[in-house]
C-alpha cells in the first residue's frame, strides 16, 4: 500500500468541533481544526478543517478505514446538530445530505473570499504538494512533512527523487510561514518551519548514510542511533530495506 497521499480536498457547509484547535491570527477570518489519531492508527496521518464563518474545507483523508469512519462520524454529527436547529426553521429549503467532494480543476480554490492555494503542482515532485493559506500563514505539509517519527522515504526511491523532496521543503521555507502542520506526525506539532527543518535534516542524514551503509541492517542501525527519539521504526526498516535494494516497493 503506497503512502503517497493525495491532497483531498471537499467543501463541507458544517464546522466542526475542534480535536486541536491552532488560533488564527486576529485579523484572519479562518481557523484550522486537526484530527489525528497518534498512536492508534499504523501511521498518525492529520486531516485538516479549514473553516471560516460558514463554510469549511477538509484537507486529506485518513490512512484506516476506521480513522477515515471516525472523521467523517465528527463531520455528520455536526451535520446533524446544525439539520436539527435549521430544520425547523427552513423547512422545505434545509439541506438533506452531505454534499460529496469534486475534483479540483487548478491549483487553488477559496473558502469565504480567502485563498487557498495548492502548491508544487508544477514542481519536480507535484506528487508531494501542500496546501498554503496565506490569510492563517499557514502550510498544510501533506506527505511533504513529519514531526516526531522516522520519516517514510520508501516511495522515493532515487537520489533525484529525494532532491525534489528538500528543493520542495526549501519551498515551503521560502513562504515564511507561521504554522506547517505535518501530514504525518507524533506528539505535539513544532512551532513555525520547525517540523520542515526536522524533515530536511532527516532526509539528509538518511541520504549521507545509505551510501555509506553496506546493507539495510548497517543503514537501520545508524539512522536508530542518529535518530533515537523518533517512534515509527517500522517505517525505517522497511525505507532502508528497498533503498538498499533488498525489498520491492511500488512508488
Amino acid at each position: 500500500m503506497l503512502r503517497n497521499s493525495l491532497l483531498a480536498l471537499s467543501l463541507a457547509a458544517l464546522p466542526l468541533a475542534a480535536l486541536l484547535p491552532l488560533a488564527a491570527q486576529a485579523a484572519a477570518p479562518l481557523a484550522i481544526e486537526i484530527y489525528n489519531p497518534a498512536e492508534k492508527a499504523i501511521f498518525p496521518v492529520s486531516s485538516e478543517l479549514v473553516t471560516g464563518k460558514h463554510d469549511a474545507v477538509l484537507i486529506d483523508a485518513q490512512f484506516q478505514r476506521n480513522d477515515a469512519q471516525a472523521l467523517v462520524a465528527k463531520i455528520k454529527a455536526s451535520m446533524q446538530g446544525k439539520l436539527a436547529y435549521w430544520s425547523p426553521i427552513l423547512k422545505d429549503n434545509a439541506p438533506e445530505k452531505l454534499v460529496l467532494p469534486e475534483v479540483l480543476e487548478g491549483d487553488h480554490l477559496t473558502l469565504e473570499g480567502q485563498p487557498l492555494e495548492i502548491k508544487g503542482l508544477t514542481g519536480p515532485a507535484p506528487e508531494r504538494s501542500y496546501v498554503w493559506i496565506p490569510s492563517l500563514k499557514a502550510v498544510v505539509g501533506g506527505v511533504v512533512v513529519s514531526s516526531g517519527i522516522h520519516v517514510w522515504v520508501a516511495d522515493t526511491q532515487s537520489p533525484k527523487s529525494r532532491q525534489d523532496w528538500l528543493a520542495t521543503l526549501k519551498g515551503i521555507e521560502a513562504l515564511k510561514p507561521a504554522t506547517v502542520i505535518p501530514g504525518h506526525y507524533l506528539g505535539q506539532i513544532p512551532q513555525g518551519t520547525q517540523a520542515v527543518a526536522f524533515t530536511a535534516d532527516y532526509l539528509k542524514s538518511f541520504e549521507q548514510q545509505a551510501a555509506k551503509a553496506k546493507d539495510a541492517k548497517a543503514l537501520i542501525d545508524t539512522m536508530q542511533k542518529a535518530w533515537p527519539q523518533l517512534a515509527e521504526p517500522s517505517s525505517l526498516e522497511l525505507s532502508a530495506k528497498v533503498i538498499k535494494g533488498e525489498m520491492k516497493w511500488p512508488n
